[in-house]
C-alpha cells in the first residue's frame, strides 16, 4: 500500500500542533485531544486480486461503521471513499461466506461480540456544539476547523455520559471498558485502552452524525454496557440535540451467530 496525492492538513487554530483539553464541568482533567489531520488523499494498493477484493470490502465497512488509524477511541479516523463505485466492483467479490465457520473465542476482538450504533441529528442552531459539555471551553481553537471541516470534537462528552453519569456496575469493570491509565493487578500496572470508541460528530447530507462501537469481551456486563450504548437519552444529554440512533444488533444484546456477521459484512457493501 502507498499514499499517494496526500493533502491532509491539522485542523486546530493557526496549524497549533499542542492538544485541546476538553473538561466537562463535573470533571477535573478531562480528555487531550491531539490535531488530528483532515483532507484527501489516495491511496495505491498491489496485490493479489483476492487480497485486492478483501481490503475492498473491508474499507467499506470501516467507512460505514468503523474507523482508520489512531485513537479511534477519541473520536479520530472517520472517512469517506470518494471512488465508492469502483471500490464496490471488487468488493462484491469478496465471498464474506468464508467466515460462516464457528470459530473458537479468543483474547483478540472477536466481530461476535460487537456493537455498532449510529446517531443523527438536525439541530436547529448552527452553534449547536457551544452547548456541548466541555466544548464551550475550547471554542476559539476549534471554531475555524468546525466552519472549514463541519466537524465537532464531541467524543469526550458522550465518554463522560456513559462512564461517569449512566455506569452503575464495578469501579473494576469500568477501567476495563472504559480505559485506564493505570491499572494495579498482581502483575503490576497496566495500560487499558477503551473497549468503546465514538467518533466526533459530522456533517452529512443536509444532517449531522455521529457513529461509535463497542466490544464487548465480557459476558456479565455485556448487556450493561450495551443498553448505555443505545440509550437515545445518554446520547441527547452529551450532543443537547435529540435525535435518531440506529444499532446493530437492533434490540436487547445477544452474542452473533457467524452468519449473522456475515450478513451484516455483506450489508456494508
Amino acid at each position: 500500500m502507498g499514499v499517494v496525492n496526500n493533502q491532509v492538513e491539522p485542523i486546530w487554530m493557526n496549524n497549533e500542533d499542542r492538544p485541546i483539553n476538553i473538561r466537562p464541568v463535573d470533571r477535573t482533567h478531562g480528555w487531550f485531544l491531539p490535531p488530528g489531520r483532515m483532507g484527501y488523499l489516495s491511496l495505491r494498493f498491489i496485490g493479489d486480486e483476492s487480497t485486492l477484493n478483501m481490503l475492498a470490502a473491508l474499507f467499506l465497512f470501516l467507512e460505514k461503521w468503523g474507523s482508520l488509524g489512531a485513537k479511534p477511541q477519541l473520536g479520530y479516523g472517520v472517512f469517506e471513499i470518494v471512488n465508492r463505485e469502483d471500490v464496490k466492483v471488487r468488493a462484491i467479490r469478496y465471498p464474506w461466506q468464508v467466515i460462516g465457520a464457528s470459530f473458537p473465542e479468543c483474547h483478540w476482538p472477536d466481530m461476535r461480540r460487537f456493537g455498532f450504533v449510529r446517531y443523527n441529528f438536525l439541530p436547529k442552531d448552527s452553534e449547536w456544539w457551544m452547548l456541548v459539555p466541555g466544548v464551550e471551553r475550547v471554542a476559539k481553537r476549534i471554531r475555524p476547523a468546525i466552519t472549514t471541516y463541519k466537524t465537532v470534537p464531541i467524543a469526550p462528552a458522550l465518554k463522560n455520559e456513559w462512564r461517569f453519569h449512566q455506569w452503575h456496575a464495578g469501579r473494576g469493570d469500568e477501567k476495563l471498558m472504559f480505559g485506564t491509565l493505570q491499572w494495579l493487578d498482581a502483575d503490576g500496572t497496566k495500560r487499558l485502552k477503551s473497549k468503546v470508541a465514538v467518533s466526533w460528530a459530522y456533517s452529512r447530507d443536509n444532517c449531522w452524525e455521529v457513529r461509535g462501537w463497542g466490544w464487548l469481551p465480557k459476558q456479565t456486563i455485556a448487556n450493561m454496557v450495551w443498553d448505555i450504548l443505545r440509550d437515545s437519552i445518554a446520547w441527547q444529554n452529551a450532543i443537547q440535540v435529540p435525535g435518531s440512533l440506529e444499532s446493530r444488533p437492533t434490540g436487547a444484546w445477544c452474542e452473533w451467530m457467524a452468519k449473522d456477521v456475515v450478513r451484516f459484512l455483506e450489508d456494508a457493501k
